[in-house]
């Protein structure tokens, strides 16, 4: 599983780029297909379940789920409606 994020990361993460400039210039020349739908580069990838082309490579499933350990320290920061610190 990987965390949710801008397309670009993810591609990194997942080594389907070499580099973010290479990954960028992919998503200018409308190389990536995100879900069957050309992406741009500011795509967000969400949760769930999602496929990513890159060129005339096979498409590869992913599923995306955001880092619970993310999500428990933004909950427990300062300033945050928490239950646990009422």
């Amino acid at each position: 599983m990987f965390n949710p994020g801008k397309l670009v990361d993810v591609m990194a993460d997942c080594g389907m780029i070499n580099s973010m400039s290479e990954g960028r210039r992919l998503l200018m020349s409308g190389a990536v297909r995100f879900d069957d739908k050309v992406a741009d580069p500011l795509t967000e990838v969400p949760e769930g379940r999602h496929t990513i082309q890159v060129g005339r490579k096979s498409p590869i499933e992913l599923e995306f789920k955001s880092n619970v350990r993310e999500r428990d320290r933004r909950a427990n920061s300062p300033g945050s409606d928490h239950p646990d610190e009422r």
